[in-house]
């Protein structure tokens, strides 16, 4: 983050009082290396973690693709890991569906995560619920285990958005998650727990920094399928195991789910195309273009704050 950006965030006296600095999580001066976890995951942690008496974990509780929600552990692993570590755990989330890890409180990725945290010292974290209007509901703090269940319970509550039935076509935003496509595509996933088989997702989202300034492999692989990925990785073709599950965390939904179709005037429609997604140049060509391929009676959804929603479908009653 620019000094700009830091102070925007946290507002002048924070940042004026406190030392606010930036995880260099590609520089292996700045990390240091504790072991592995159980489960195989190598630690490398910002050296600063192993040099204070107490770590606090400050966050939000969000749904999340790779570790079921945010919050808790996910304060170290990602936040202050190196790309080792994160990769590890990211390429684990990629052995699932979105369906599988996505608003779900206990999974193995987020075990895997919260093991990194406690070794890297994570004594106690607060972190908080807000609602679509960015209003807080609720704070939770405490024990880094305990602490996150019981804020993920009231999350799933205020994020989940109960739908009658699988949609054709999904129409989602990214927002807040707008900046770029690595981000702006938790859009994409929301939409795989909504759209049906052989459907269509659309995504709008400005993207003014474009595809991923820090994970050039996005554009240069695209979307696959996980076996192409997992192929790619096994002959050390994509060696950075966080763009690879990147790259198949969307391509579970637009190559293995559904069709995929891109409104962003941050990313261009060569770009796009290389990508593996339909280009359109604003939402009602999108949307035109769903319908041919859906048909005219398709069944469509629109999500809001496509960055953080939760679609639930609603079982019928028999």
């Amino acid at each position: 983050m620019t000094e700009e950006e830091i102070t925007n965030k946290f507002g002048q006296a924070i940042s004026k009082r406190y030392a606010i600095l930036n995880h260099q999580w590609w520089d292996p001066s700045q990390l240091t290396h504790l072991g592995e976890t159980e489960g195989g995951t190598p630690i490398f942690v910002n050296r600063l973690a192993q040099e204070v008496d107490f770590i606090i974990g400050l966050g939000q509780i969000v749904p999340h693709r790779v570790s079921g929600f945010s919050g808790g552990g996910n304060i170290i692993q990602p936040g202050i890991c190196g790309e080792e570590t994160t990769g590890k755990t990211h390429w684990l989330g990629a052995q699932f569906t979105g369906r599988e890890i996505l608003g779900k409180i206990e999974n193995p990725v987020k075990q895997e995560i919260e093991r990194v945290a406690q070794r890297a010292g994570l004594k106690w974290i607060i972190n908080t619920i807000q609602d679509g209007s960015d209003r807080v509901v609720e704070v939770v703090a405490g024990d880094p285990i305990q602490a996150y269940r019981t804020g993920a319970i009231r999350s799933r509550e205020v994020y989940q958005s109960k739908l009658p039935q699988e949609a054709d076509i999904v129409i989602a935003d990214s927002h807040p998650y707008d900046s770029e496509l690595w981000l702006a595509s938790k859009g994409i996933y929301a939409a795989e727990l909504a759209v049906k088989q052989g459907g269509v997702v659309i995504l709008v989202s400005p993207c003014p920094e474009g595809i991923s300034p820090s994970h050039p492999e996005v554009l240069e692989f695209g979307y696959q399928t996980f076996e192409d990925v997992d192929q790619k990785v096994r002959k050390g073709i994509i060696k950075k195991l966080t763009a690879a599950a990147h790259l198949v965390h969307v391509g579970r939904v637009i190559k293995e789910r559904a069709k995929g179709i891109m409104v962003s005037r941050g990313i261009s429609k060569t770009e796009t195309e290389k990508l593996g997604l339909i280009y359109a140049r604003a939402p009602q060509e999108a949307l035109d273009i769903a319908f041919s391929l859906q048909g005219r009676d398709a069944k469509v959804a629109v999500l809001q704050r496509g960055g953080e929603i939760l679609p639930v479908i609603q079982k019928q009653k028999t």
